[in-house]
């Protein structure tokens, strides 16, 4: 998750959720985030507010309020019939008219958030997952191709996926993709923003891995990349972090071929 807390407004909190058909996020909370605030007063801001999840359309999308009163949009169904929703849940979504008509309480809908997002207008991209936010701007990870049989409007997504770029404007928000996947990376995951681009750290499968190299964190800049780091065989790099001066960036390296140890945690120093 990404939060961005400036004094005197409400915070934010951009998410993503790492599935199949998963959407983006934010919670807003109801109350204003104040300079100074301490550990427990910041986080009450986090027990009332308004989740929504991001509808898109071309270049343009919402931020759809999902709670009981949501409208619950039948159609749907066809994004997760298929999937651990029981048939007779489905059949009665299709006819619907809000989603209290689905959940008997706030706690069952967010517990079931990624379907109640569906629902109520959510658009599902192709394993969201790594996100960062500064002011108004919100960047995502979209690790893989979204169903190109969907009516998603990031179906043109290419195969091993891409960067999103949203400008959030309040109710409704601008989008782009930042960055395609190409034959030098692919299935971006994790990310950090830096001065001029930002840096993206890649989870290929094996079979992508075979035909374009061990995973790594690439250095993303004006449709350039520039790898700075290889993983071992087998393993993705993760949570790129800086420490507090800026001088090293954290990362983990996870699951690598058993030749090459355990999962471990690495650091790079500037000189």
């Amino acid at each position: 998750a990404a939060v961005v807390a400036v004094a005197g407004q409400p915070l934010r909190v951009y998410m993503a959720d790492d599935r199949n058909g998963g959407g983006i996020w934010r919670f807003t909370s109801r109350d204003a985030y104040a300079a100074g605030m301490g550990r427990d007063a910041g986080t009450a801001l986090l027990e009332s507010g308004t989740l929504a999840i991001a509808g898109f359309d071309e270049r343009r999308g919402r931020w759809i309020t999902v709670n009981l009163q949501s409208a619950c949009d039948g159609a749907a169904t066809n994004r997760f019939a298929g999937e651990e929703v029981s048939k007779s849940f489905v059949e009665a979504a299709r006819s619907a008219p809000t989603l209290a008509s689905m959940y008997e309480s706030e706690a069952a809908l967010l517990i079931d958030a990624w379907v109640a997002g569906l629902l109520a207008g959510g658009t599902g991209l192709g394993n969201p997952e790594g996100v960062v936010a500064e002011g108004a701007r919100v960047v995502v990870a979209v690790t893989r191709s979204c169903d190109p049989s969907s009516t998603n409007p990031l179906a043109h997504n290419p195969e091993r996926g891409c960067v999103l770029e949203i400008m959030d404007q309040g109710e409704t928000f601008s989008w782009r993709a930042v960055a395609d996947s190409s034959d030098q990376w692919g299935n971006p995951d994790n990310l950090a923003l830096v001065e001029g681009g930002l840096l993206l750290c890649t989870d290929s499968g094996r079979r992508e891995t075979a035909r374009m190299g061990n995973n790594g964190l690439y250095y993303i800049a004006k449709d350039q990349a520039l790898r700075l780091l290889q993983a071992p065989p087998g393993a993705e790099v993760a949570g790129p972090s800086f420490s507090p001066d800026g001088q090293t960036l954290f990362m983990s390296i996870q699951h690598p071929d058993p030749a090459w140890g355990r999962s471990t945690v690495v650091g790079l120093t500037s000189a």
